[in-house]
């Protein structure tokens, strides 16, 4: 039983919860994770740097079919970058996900909101990947319940792996092309027809997807993001006086 677990800052190679030596992102090697720093990892022109792109590399390739799946799950998207996850392999075809409670953000998600969201996006990515492979997964959240304030020490789920359940999901090419923008926008409205493919793929499992850029629509929103924003800003500067 391997306990998967990612640190931030210094590059760690972790078996049986030994650290052996001084990254981020893990990657699967036999038993063995390996964690990939981001901590300067871009270089110039904001380009990410190998060590930083050493996962996205990594995916992929391993031979058994669990590791080959979190090789993907573990490239997430995740509120702040905290990869809050840690997964305990069980049996033959199963696997436990828990919050890593130190990885929890209490003053800006007090009641881990944000970091359920990145669990919820590891196992998105751990089905499609698992598909890809044939397998299908039969997931249960929170099987030993939970308390709705926080996470707690319980797993967040439990996955069973089912081979010959599942067909290739449409999306799963996405997974190694996904990026986060950080380059100012420009000021100038999407083109109708990229809007028309962001509807298309909102609507890829089944659900209604539609795009709007009807100006008082967009202030509107723009005010309500706004004033979350100070919102949270003023509960920040709260907690901080406490």
């Amino acid at each position: 039983m391997v306990r998967y677990q990612i640190k931030t800052g210094e590059h760690h190679v972790i078996q049986a919860n030994r650290v052996e030596a001084p990254g981020r992102r893990r990657r699967c090697v036999g038993g063995v994770v390996v964690s990939a720093a981001t901590v300067g990892g871009f270089v110039a022109l904001n380009q990410p740097s190998r060590v930083a792109r050493a996962p996205w590399r990594a995916a992929g390739g391993y031979d058994e079919f669990r590791r080959r799946a979190l090789s993907y799950a573990l490239l997430a998207p995740n509120p702040h970058n905290r990869q809050p996850w840690l997964v305990r392999l069980e049996g033959e075809r199963a696997l436990s996900l828990y919050c890593d409670l130190d990885r929890r953000l209490p003053v800006t998600d007090p009641f881990d909101r944000q970091i359920a969201i990145g669990c919820g996006a590891f196992l998105e990515l751990l089905s499609m990947a698992a598909a890809q492979d044939g397998y299908g997964v039969a997931i249960t959240p929170f099987p030993q319940g939970a308390d709705m304030a926080m996470l707690d020490t319980r797993p967040v789920a439990h996955v069973v792996f089912e081979p010959g359940g599942a067909s290739p999901d449409p999306l799963f090419g996405a997974i190694l092309a996904r990026r986060s923008n950080k380059s100012v926008y420009r000021a100038e409205d999407v083109p109708a027809p990229h809007l028309q493919l962001l509807a298309q793929a909102g609507a890829a499992y089944g659900q209604t997807s539609k795009t709007d850029a009807a100006p008082e629509l967009v202030a509107r929103l723009c005010d309500l993001t706004w004033r979350a924003h100070e919102t949270s800003c003023v509960n920040l500067a709260v907690e901080k006086r406490r």
